[in-house]
């Protein structure tokens, strides 16, 4: 039941969908150091998800991936938290507000030239004035050179999601080529996709969807694994990676039962993409909290998860965060499937039920769903 003036919040996020990622390993005996490989090829059903630029690439996950090939942040994450990138040690105040970084020394960029503090001002000032899809950098009052290798980055009030949201997102672009870009959208030259990172770009066409990145052996980190990454489009990942055309796909739920008895190296996990039942609280009935939960006690996720996803999910959490996300608080008291609880709230709320459905006053409660097809 919707209007054009909506007022929706997502009472829960209803299924949280999980991935397969399917890898072709090389054999490595145990103990031993892996050689260095040649080429990897990663196939992908979409392709093209624009220039590996921060401000011509696709503003999702995938286009984050190809960027983040080439260009760096001050700061990235791994299981265990936030670690260093171009930043080797940070520290702030104890309120919260002012963050100071110590980079690291000896990084260039890709065509020799040194990386300094003054890139990363440059960065956050010109990204302040041209705002990219990855950060908002509103909450960022100055951004101050204090030593050729230290940079301090105060905030106009303290931010508890500054490194994840800021400080581990936002790339890094040497003012020497963007200095001079006034229309960052558009700039798609080789120069735009200079960058710190371990790869270089080395091809890119755009109708093939196909990625050619190439290992930077002077790399700050030390010398990639591969020494070229291949993107490519795919129409079937699934066969593509049986025949050895690629290394590494995605696939669906569904194709697991398929792939059991293969050699093929399966490993799952949750995504970003959830499936969410919201509430337009300007109409009657959801306008009543109890209504809203007794609606959500009368929901079965656990079924829902092996029916809608063939068990390969994870059954919702209340509010807007899923239970896979960083943010999620584990803690927060949830809604069990209990019938007989929905229909304790609905008495409460007038409804009686006769046979298998409700009533108030001698109208059936009926409510309308709307889904895109």
């Amino acid at each position: 039941m919707f209007m054009k003036n909506i007022n929706i919040l997502t009472v829960f996020v209803v299924l949280t969908g999980f991935f397969l990622s399917i890898f072709i390993l090389g054999g490595c005996g145990p103990g031993e150091t892996p050689a260095r490989q040649g080429v990897y090829r990663i196939g992908d059903e979409q392709g093209d998800w624009g220039y590996p630029t921060p401000y011509a690439a696709y503003p999702r996950g995938p286009g984050m991936v190809r960027t983040s090939y080439i260009f760096d942040s001050l700061v990235w994450k791994d299981d265990q938290g936030f670690v260093p990138a171009l930043a080797r040690e940070w520290e702030h105040d104890q309120e919260g507000r002012v963050y100071t970084f110590e980079l690291r020394e000896g990084v260039t960029w890709h065509d020799g030239t040194p990386f300094t503090a003054d890139d990363v001002v440059f960065t956050y000032e010109y990204m302040k004035e041209h705002p990219t899809n990855w950060a908002d950098l509103g909450s960022v009052e100055e951004v101050v050179e204090l030593e050729e290798n230290r940079v301090q980055i105060k905030l106009e009030e303290p931010d508890a999601a500054f490194l994840n949201n800021i400080a581990g997102v936002v790339h890094i672009i040497p003012r020497h080529i963007w200095e001079g870009v006034e229309d960052p959208a558009d700039f798609r030259s080789p120069e735009g996709v200079i960058g710190t990172g371990p790869y270089k770009l080395k091809d890119y066409q755009r109708e093939k969807g196909y990625y050619q990145y190439q290992a930077f052996e002077d790399y700050y980190m030390g010398t990639p694994f591969f020494e070229e990454l291949l993107m490519l489009k795919v129409s079937e990942p699934q066969l593509a990676v049986q025949r050895g055309d690629v290394n590494y796909v995605q696939v669906q739920p569904e194709a697991l039962d398929q792939l059991e008895d293969t050699d093929l190296e399966i490993i799952q996990g949750t995504h970003d993409w959830n499936l969410k039942l919201m509430f337009n609280h300007q109409e009657s009935p959801f306008d009543q909290v109890e209504f809203r939960q007794a609606l959500a006690h009368a929901i079965d996720l656990d079924r829902l998860v092996e029916r809608a996803l063939r068990g390969h999910g994870l059954p919702g959490s209340p509010g807007m965060i899923s239970p896979d996300s960083y943010w999620h608080n584990p803690d927060l008291p949830g809604y069990e499937y209990d019938l007989s609880r929905t229909e304790e709230i609905l008495e409460g709320l007038g409804y009686r039920k006769e046979g298998n459905y409700f009533q108030r006053e001698g109208e059936a409660l009926s409510l309308e769903l709307i889904t895109s097809a």
